[in-house]
C-alpha cells in the first residue's frame, strides 16, 4: 500500500536525478523523451518513474504535477488543491448562469412562437367559420 501523498515532494529522499525527472514529468515530458534529454536509458527511466511514485505516494501524473508546482511556488499542495476548486467552482456556477440565461431566453421565444401560432390557428378557423360564402382568398393558411 502507498503513503499518502506528501505536502511536499521534494523533501522527501528524492536523488537530484530524480528531481528533475518528476519536474520534467510535470513539464508533461514522456519516459521517452526524459531517457533522450538526461542521456540515459529508456529503463533507467521508468525506473526514476516508478522510484519517484513510491517515494512521494502520488498515484498519478496529476498528483505529482501539483506537488511539483507547489514545491516550485514554495506553497503547501492544498493551496494548489483549493484554487483547483474554487476555479471548478467559478466555472462551474458561470456555466450554471449561463445555462439558466438561455434557457429563459429559450422559453420565452418558445411562449412567443406558441402564441403567434395560437392567434394564426384561431384566424384559421375564423376563415373556416364564415359560412358558405367565403372564398378561398378568406382563408388563412398556417
Amino acid at each position: 500500500m502507498k503513503p499518502a501523498v506528501k505536502d511536499n515532494i521534494f523533501k522527501l529522499d528524492l536523488t537530484p536525478r530524480e528531481k528533475i525527472a518528476a519536474a520534467m514529468f510535470a513539464l508533461g515530458a514522456t519516459r521517452k523523451e526524459l531517457a533522450r534529454r538526461l542521456f540515459i536509458s529508456e529503463n533507467t527511466a521508468v525506473t526514476h518513474a516508478k522510484n519517484i511514485y513510491n517515494k512521494t505516494g502520488c498515484h498519478n501524473l496529476a498528483d505529482l504535477t501539483r506537488n511539483v508546482i507547489a514545491e516550485a511556488l514554495r506553497i503547501p499542495v492544498q493551496k494548489i488543491d483549493n484554487a483547483i476548486k474554487n476555479y471548478a467552482l467559478e466555472v462551474g456556477i458561470a456555466r450554471i448562469i449561463f445555462t439558466a440565461f438561455f434557457l429563459a431566453i429559450n422559453v420565452y421565444i418558445i411562449y412567443i412562437e406558441t402564441d403567434e401560432l395560437a392567434r394564426a390557428r384561431g384566424a384559421r378557423k375564423e376563415s373556416k367559420t364564415k359560412g358558405s360564402t367565403a372564398r378561398k382568398k378568406d382563408t388563412y393558411y398556417v
